[in-house]
């Protein structure tokens, strides 16, 4: 009886040896942003490597996110598609595939980012305060797509009044509408 359990015991120890030794790899991290997922699916489609399909279809979520045209959300797909296949694309068919995905992807952010501008400029010439948790998303997609601190103050200077219980000055909040719009569009 005691050598069947020590028997188990070894043939335990041997089995967490292996499992330890050759474990497959854990997946991948999920890309935060459609951009960096359509790179993903790139990189993935130009090897001969195969990428697991569920974790293809999860980066694949990620960049259609932010796809708003049937080319785009296409192109997307098409990268997906080829990245869980073991051959790599065609490059110049990849090209065209990642430019259309990624010119889709920022024409729909910086739609967004000035809509959330205008959202922003509503909400600053209101007599009614809005509260902060309210205009937090608009404000933080605003400001993702500014590149200068002159559209970042624009941005700011626009969610404060918004959360005023007074109406803003409307040269002024026209004034940083368009200062923001324009740094978000450049």
């Amino acid at each position: 009886m005691h050598y069947l359990i020590t028997l188990s015991l070894i043939i335990i120890a041997i089995f967490i040896t292996f499992y330890f030794l050759y474990k497959p790899e854990s997946p991948k991290t999920i890309p935060e942003t459609p951009s960096e997922a359509v790179v993903t699916l790139a990189q993935s489609a130009a090897t001969e490597a195969q990428l697991p399909t569920e974790e293809a279809i999860k980066i694949a979520n990620v960049a259609l996110e932010s796809a708003s045209t049937p080319k785009g959300q296409k192109a997307i797909i098409d990268l997906t598609q080829q990245a869980v296949v073991p051959e790599a694309a065609e490059p110049s068919k990849l090209n065209e595939a990642v430019k259309t995905a990624i010119t889709d992807i920022k024409t729909t952010q910086t739609q967004n980012a000035i809509d959330s501008v205008n959202t922003l400029a509503k909400q600053a010439a209101s007599t009614e305060s809005v509260d902060i948790k309210d205009i937090t998303k608009s404000a933080n997609v605003a400001l993702q797509s500014t590149s200068t601190l002159k559209g970042q103050q624009a941005v700011i200077d626009l969610t404060k009044q918004a959360v005023i219980p007074q109406a803003g000055e409307p040269s002024q909040i026209k004034k940083s509408a368009e200062i923001a719009i324009q740094d978000i569009t450049k």
